[in-house]
C-alpha cells in the first residue's frame, strides 16, 4: 500500500442532527472535530487531502486557509453523504480514496493495508465493526465513479444501499477495536470525552459508582472481573468506604504495630504485599489508584465521587438521581426507566455491553 496512490476524502457537510449541534466545531483536544482530523492526517503523504462542505461558509474558509487542502461542494442540496462521496470520487486524481467522516476522533490511518486489499480486488474497503458496515470510514476506488453516478441521478441517499447492488465483502473488525468508532449524539460525545480523559494516564481507570448502597457497585465488578481477564487485562481495584478501613484481624502483627502507633505497616509476603496508611483526612482516590503497579485498568468503585470517567448505577424508581457531574458522567447503568442526561444507559443485566464500554473508555 502507498499513501501517495490515495486521496483524503473528509467528509464535513452534514447537518448533525443527532447531535444538536455542529458536529465539525465541537471542542476537542484544543481545537475542533474536524481540523484534529487533519492535524492527525498530516504525517502520512496522501496524494491530495480534500475536505468536502455542503456549501460555502466563514468556516470552510477558514478551513481552506489553515490547512494544506482542497475544499469540494454540493452541488446538488438536501442528498447527505452521497452528495460529498460522489463530489470526492470526481475531483480525485488518484486511483483511491480514502474516505472519512470528521467526526471520527479514535481513527487510526497505520491501520489500512487490510481496506487497501480489498479495495484493490473488488473496488471499495468497506470495515465491518459491531455488526455495522463503515461506509463513511471505507477506502473506494476512483472506478466505482460511474456507480455512484447513477445511484446519485436514481436519487439514492443512503451509500449502504450502493452497497447492496455491488455485493462486496466487508473487512471484519474485532469487537474492541473502537478505531472506527464515531461521535454522532451527545451520549456519544460523553464516551469518546471519558476515554480521551485516559489517554494521557500510565493506567486508564473507569470509576462505578452510585448515589446510595445497595444498588450492586460491588456485583458489578465482581461480574465484570472475569470478564476483563479473559480479555488478557491484568486489573486493579480501589474501593472507597466511608465506615473506615481495618486491613488485618486483631492479634496479628500488622494490627499490633499500628495499636502501638505505626502511621504507615506494610506486609510482604511471597504471594504479595499490603500497605495500610493512616492519614488525616480521607485519601484522594486517584493518588491511591496511582501506587498501583502491574495492571493494566484500574477499576474505582466509590458512591458518588469517583474518578472520572465514571458509569453511575441508577435506581430504576429513582431515574432522576444521577450525581455525577455531567463533565464526568460517560454513562449510567440502569434496569430500567429514563434518565435526565443524554448519555449512554447500560442494563445491568447485558454484560457484554458494560464489557464493551469499559474496555473503549480504557482505550486498551
Amino acid at each position: 500500500m502507498e499513501y501517495n496512490d490515495m486521496t483524503l476524502l473528509v467528509l464535513a457537510g452534514g447537518r448533525s442532527r443527532r447531535m444538536g449541534q455542529d458536529k465539525r466545531r465541537i471542542s476537542w483536544r484544543g481545537s475542533d472535530f474536524l481540523q484534529d482530523l487533519l492535524r492527525r492526517a498530516q504525517p502520512y503523504p496522501f496524494w491530495e487531502i480534500l475536505v468536502s462542505f455542503a456549501a460555502p461558509s466563514t468556516y470552510s474558509q477558514t478551513v481552506e486557509q489553515n490547512w494544506p487542502v482542497r475544499i469540494v461542494y454540493d452541488q446538488r442540496k438536501d442528498c447527505g453523504p452521497m452528495e460529498g462521496l460522489y463530489q470526492g470520487l470526481v475531483a480525485a486524481h488518484t486511483p483511491y480514496l480514502l474516505v472519512l467522516s470528521c467526526d471520527l476522533p479514535f481513527f487510526d490511518f497505520t491501520w489500512l493495508e487490510p481496506l487497501w486489499q480489498a479495495a484493490v480486488s473488488q473496488g471499495i474497503g468497506m470495515p465491518l465493526a459491531r455488526g455495522h458496515v463503515q461506509p463513511l470510514a471505507a477506502i473506494y476506488s476512483k472506478k466505482t465513479t460511474d456507480v455512484f453516478r447513477q445511484a446519485r441521478n436514481d436519487k439514492m441517499r443512503k451509500i449502504t444501499m450502493v452497497l447492496q447492488e455491488l455485493s462486496i465483502t466487508p473487512v471484519p473488525i474485532e469487537v474492541c477495536d473502537f478505531r472506527f468508532f464515531n461521535v454522532n449524539t451527545p451520549a456519544d460525545l460523553q464516551l469518546a470525552r471519558g476515554r480521551e480523559l485516559n489517554k494521557n494516564r500510565a493506567i486508564p481507570i473507569v470509576s462505578i459508582t452510585a448515589s446510595h448502597s445497595g444498588l450492586g457497585k460491588t456485583t458489578l465488578i465482581e461480574r465484570l472481573l472475569p470478564l476483563l481477564r479473559q480479555q488478557g487485562l491484568q486489573v486493579g481495584v480501589v474501593k472507597s468506604d466511608g465506615h473506615g478501613c481495618d486491613m488485618d484481624r486483631e492479634g496479628k502483627d500488622s494490627w499490633r504495630f499500628s495499636q502501638a502507633g505505626a502511621s504507615a505497616v506494610a506486609v510482604v509476603s511471597p504471594g504479595g504485599y499490603f500497605v495500610l496508611q493512616q492519614t488525616a483526612a480521607k485519601a484522594d482516590l486517584l493518588q491511591v489508584a496511582n501506587m498501583l503497579y502491574g495492571v493494566d485498568l484500574i477499576l474505582i468503585e466509590s458512591r458518588a465521587h469517583g474518578v472520572a470517567p465514571v458509569l453511575e448505577i441508577v435506581d430504576s424508581r429513582r431515574s432522576d438521581e444521577v450525581l455525577t457531574p455531567a463533565a464526568d458522567l460517560a454513562a449510567v447503568i440502569i434496569q430500567a426507566g429514563c434518565t435526565p442526561r443524554q448519555v449512554r444507559q447500560l442494563n445491568p443485566d447485558n454484560m457484554e455491553d458494560i464489557l464493551n464500554v469499559v474496555l473503549f473508555l480504557s482505550g486498551v
